[in-house]
């Protein structure tokens, strides 16, 4: 009875892991689909602790060609389902976090925002990112990342540090990085219509 049991646990372990890798593939080739390119390195999904580990990701959307995403790796501790659209966390780990957008408008500005250790705290959020503008301009770029920052919930957030370093034939170039940056009760706004 306790092979059986075992096996049982084995074959229900090896089905989650199975089912969470497809769900990854699948919100990566929605990026495919839109000409982008998207890739990642090891998927790892630990049963019991419910923890998700995806390593060296790889996204440059293809609607906007000069964004490019890398995350070492990012670890969902206590990862749950909402519902269809939407999945939960007790924790969300991210490394390595780099957002690079090149050549941006008629001034071709250069941005690189890089931010090596971020935590959320009990995170609820959309299974996957919405679709990226149809237009490079930086304007709609930053409506598309706050969009996304809008469709997300949070006790907490908190990046030891942030740096954006900036660079443009007309203004010139530099850099700045925030320390300690904290954010509490970050809550996605509802209709109640």
């Amino acid at each position: 009875m306790a092979v059986v049991g075992a096996g049982g646990w084995l074959g229900f372990s090896f089905y989650a892991k199975h089912r969470v890798t497809a769900e990854v593939e699948t919100a990566f080739e929605q990026i495919r689909k839109q000409g982008g390119k998207a890739s990642y390195g090891k998927i790892a999904f630990d049963l019991p602790t419910r923890t998700l580990t995806i390593e060296d990701i790889a996204v440059t959307p293809g609607k906007a060609p000069q964004a490019q995403i890398r995350i070492a790796a990012i670890k969902g501790t206590g990862v749950r389902q909402i519902d269809e659209t939407r999945i939960s966390a007790d924790a969300v780990d991210i490394t390595g976090l780099e957002v690079t957008l090149d050549q941006i408008g008629a001034a071709k500005l250069k941005v690189a925002y890089k931010i090596p250790h971020l935590v959320m705290r009990d995170y609820a959020g959309p299974v996957q990112a919405g679709q990226v503008p149809a237009d490079s301009s930086l304007v709609d770029m930053y409506r598309y990342v706050l969009g996304q920052y809008a469709s997300v919930a949070a006790s907490s957030l908190t990046a030891p540090t942030l740096t954006i370093s900036f660079d443009s034939r007309a203004a010139g170039s530099g850099e700045v990085t925030y320390s300690e940056l904290a954010i509490q009760n970050l809550s996605t706004a509802r209709s109640t219509g």
